[in-house]
């Protein structure tokens, strides 16, 4: 190949290449597409061409179309070079055919140009720049840039107010082509437009306050994308600065307020700066006082009010989250209210604004009690998702905030049919899927809907998925978010649970994770009263399980400060109240202080009282009282506690379902103070009463093994002193059949030993009832096969599956599965034990 033959390729694709950029740049409007290296090479090859004299009109057509692309996209001051070779190229193509080349230049060549006539093509480009936000075609927005660009960047003496409006609205429309291509180049362009806008403005231009904000915007996308503090301080200050520049009863005033609120709170969240919000919360303010100022209607002005109002509801509900200032929740109740109220039909935010007073209804829930607040929480949530249609991004999470909000209720419900209802929707909007930010939330949610359907339904499976769902959900929440306490809230609820279940070991993590959430809540106020109402069952049920005195005096201390931080008339008044009492009644156990043991009984007393006649918790609250009152009983002897105790535990008896499993709390419960009331002489129906209450708790599958265990022994007892020695057999031979299901070898070893010391002279039971009864054979065989497993269980209850899994692994691997299993039921059933409801 000859050199002039490789040097003609050389031109023609350099030819090709920068055509080619010259109608990519015409529909992207990207920089990068004309200033790159590649695109300076193939320009530069047809310069060399051109200076050579070798040039067709053609090529100089797209060489001088490359330049003027070029002189568009720089900053002034750069551009100048590129203004003048696109002229001298594109010249001889006007002469031949004038409309090839740019209109700006058209007009140079053509003998000058007037303000006039730049200022019309300027309002063109507002009139693209106005459909595109209407209708979001791309095309228009690269159109109105393009336009805007040509128009600012003319070499004419134009007046400096005009180039300042130009360049400025430039600013403006390279902004709004930032948020839908996210190149930084464009915001870097949009900031130096600014900057040239406000060098060509007068001091009294009425434009100044405009060219401030425009600039503030770019600088705002620019510490978005990079994290620049520097660029969101100068776009405060220069924020600031418009707002005092426009005069009152001008709209630009209320933008111009609305636009410092936003950049103040913006750094706020990054420098967590209360003043910041504080002025923000101000600016919010004087934004519709703004409004209110303009002559006329709001909308005459192109002022969308709405917008206002939500925007200074959020700012209260943030200015709250911090202070816990309850009268500005009640004002954002108001103001979110109203926004709504003046929201035009149609509006894409209407259903935001419904959840935002959903959420603030939430809120003074939480404060209050006063479950009109749920009902109208609903609402709002269903008012969310009607006005989100099909494929909305925000579906998934309006549809899970329903089903919480369903859940809210339904703790406040005495039917089922909310969480029937909540679950479909949580898990939808899982199946759907949402942005990685929210994902978070959904998860949370998940996590809350888990641990109720656990409550009612008692599946293990469900308490684990939960757990999973709120590990993830916190740890994907960054610790500033907002959302991050109620996400560790819900876990720790969780957590919770899965330790009354899964023992010792996973008390630790429940109740880090609970009291991490004490340091996040306010210093008081009901909100705190919950958290540290949480903490106290935790620490309780771990001094039950062996924590010891210190663990039980934390608990009392987070007790007493739950029922202290909740006021007189808050709907969870009677829980905390409950949780208070039943801890006062374990530390009466270890103390033997009669003080404390009266204490607690005024406390289920008022639990009880504060408890609705039909409500779920009614059930627990009256045996709460009840096993208080037999203690006192105990301790002092008075026969009117006893008798009191008895008919609270018959009316406990009546409240709980057959399918709940603390009713073999009850049931216990009920048989003890029966056996304690029929002293000798006593009617035998209170004894006849006491064995069919032991013998319904011995054979209900929804208690635990162990409670059945001391049900059928009890029962056994009470049967042998009314001499029915047949049917106490009867008890006996249950009570060994459950034996290994109480003593599983799952349990942790402390547990185990609990249990084994919890049912002293077992064996001694079981053989005399069986002599009694006329049966000594049998006495001598289920005395071997009590003491068998006591002894085996207590001491290599691992051997049998260690010999399975050595003849069978994978069979071994099922019945451990399967023993896990089972050993969760158990313990979700003998967990009810815990009073609290």
């Amino acid at each position: 190949m000859n050199e002039s033959g490789a040097a003609a390729r050389d031109v023609h694709r350099a030819f090709q290449d920068v055509r080619q950029r010259v109608e990519r740049f015409e529909q992207s409007s990207s920089p990068s597409v004309v200033l790159s290296n590649e695109a300076t090479e193939a320009l530069n090859v047809l310069l060399a061409l051109v200076s050579e004299g070798g040039a067709t009109l053609e090529v100089l057509r797209a060489a001088g179309w490359l330049c003027w692309q070029r002189y568009l996209v720089l900053p002034e001051g750069s551009d100048h070079h590129h203004l003048e070779v696109a002229a001298q190229l594109l010249h001889p193509v006007h002469q031949e055919n004038p409309e090839a080349v740019p209109a700006e230049l058209r007009t140079a060549f053509e003998g000058g140009r007037t303000d006039a006539a730049v200022m019309e093509r300027h309002e063109h480009a507002l009139d693209l720049l106005e459909e595109f936000q209407a209708t979001g075609a791309h095309d228009v927005l690269h159109r109105s840039v393009n336009l805007l660009r040509s128009t600012a960047n003319t070499n004419t003496l134009m007046a400096p107010d005009h180039r300042a409006r130009c360049l400025s609205n430039l600013s403006y429309g390279l902004r709004v082509l930032y948020d839908f291509t996210g190149e930084p180049t464009t915001l870097h362009e949009a900031l130096n437009a600014g900057r040239s806008a406000l060098a060509c403005a007068t001091n009294d231009s009425d434009t100044r306050a405009n060219i401030l904000t425009n600039m503030a915007n770019a600088l705002l996308g620019l510490h978005e994308a990079a994290g620049e503090s520097d660029h969101l301080t100068e776009a405060v200050e220069l924020l600031r600065t418009a707002v005092d520049l426009v005069e009152p009863g001008h709209p630009d005033r209320v933008l111009a307020f609305s636009a410092l609120a936003s950049a103040l709170d913006s750094l706020a969240d990054t420098t967590d700066s209360f003043s910041a919000l504080t002025e923000s919360l101000a600016c919010r303010r004087a934004a519709i006082e703004a409004c209110d100022a303009l002559t006329g209607s709001p909308s005459d002005h192109g002022v969308d009010v709405a917008p206002l109002w939500s925007n200074l509801g959020g700012d209260l509900q943030h200015h709250y989250a911090l202070t816990h200032d309850l009268s500005l929740l009640w004002e954002s109740l108001d103001v979110m209210r109203r926004a709504i109220e003046v929201s035009q039909p149609g509006d894409p935010y209407l259903p935001l604004r419904y959840n935002n007073l959903a959420g603030a209804l939430a809120g003074m829930f939480d404060e209050t009690g006063d479950t009109t607040h749920l009902d109208h929480m609903v609402e709002a949530r269903r008012a969310a998702l009607m006005y989100t249609g099909d494929g909305h991004p925000d579906q998934s999470l309006y549809l899970s905030q329903l089903g919480v909000a369903l859940l809210d209720s339904y703790r406040h419900r005495t039917n089922v049919t909310p969480i029937a209802e909540a679950g479909p929707l949580i898990r939808r909007a899982i199946s759907l899927g949402t942005q990685p930010s929210r994902h978070p939330t959904l998860l949370s949610n998940l996590c809350i809907l888990l641990t109720l359907e656990y409550e009612y339904w008692g599946s293990p499976d469900r308490l684990a998925e939960a757990v999973k769902a709120g590990r993830e959900s916190v740890r994907t929440t960054p610790r500033h978010d907002p959302r991050y306490v109620a996400h560790v809230a819900n876990l720790a609820n969780a957590l919770a649970r899965f330790a009354e279940v899964n023992g010792q070991a996973v008390f630790a993590e429940a109740i880090e994770v609970s009291r991490e959430l004490l340091s996040l809540a306010p210093r008081a106020g009901a909100v705190r009263g919950h958290h540290e109402a949480n903490v106290a069952m935790l620490l309780a049920l771990a001094h039950v399980r062996g924590g010891g005195t210190e663990t039980l005096a934390q608990a009392l201390s987070a007790a007493r400060s739950a029922v202290r931080h909740t006021p007189d008339g808050h709907a969870a008044l009677a829980m905390r109240k409950d949780v208070l009492g039943w801890v006062l009644r374990l530390r009466y156990q270890s103390s033997k202080d009669r003080s404390v043991l009266l204490e607690s009984i005024t406390c289920a007393r008022q639990a009880l009282m504060l408890t609705a006649e039909h409500a779920p918790q009614l059930g627990p609250r009256l045996s709460n009282l009840a096993g208080a009152l037999l203690s006192l009983f105990t301790e002092t002897g008075d026969d009117t506690a006893l008798a009191l105790a008895v008919e609270l535990s018959r009316r406990a008896a009546g409240a709980v379902p057959s399918t709940d499993a603390y009713r073999s709390n009850v049931l216990l419960q009920l048989g003890s103070a029966l056996e304690s009331l029929a002293a000798d002489g006593a009617p035998p129906d209170l004894l006849n009463e006491a064995a069919v209450a032991y013998a319904e708790c011995a054979d209900s599958t929804a208690g635990s093994a162990r409670q059945r265990v001391r049900a059928a022994r009890n029962g056994a007892l009470v049967l042998m002193r009314m001499g029915r020695s047949a049917q106490a057999a009867h008890a006996v031979e249950t009570l060994v059949m459950l034996l290994p299901q109480a003593l599983g070898r799952h349990l942790d070893r402390g547990e185990r030993e609990h249990l084994l010391a919890d049912m002293p002279g077992l064996a001694m039971t079981v053989g005399g009832i069986m002599v009694a009864a006329g049966r000594p054979e049998r006495a001598v065989e289920l005395l071997e096969q009590t003491r068998g497993i006591l002894f085996a269980e207590a001491v290599d209850g691992e051997k049998g599956l260690m010999a399975l899994r050595a003849a069978d692994p994978e069979l071994a691997d099922r019945c451990e599965a399967l023993l896990t299993e089972f050993v969760a039921l158990d313990r979700a059933a003998s967990t009810a034990q815990s009073p609290v409801h």
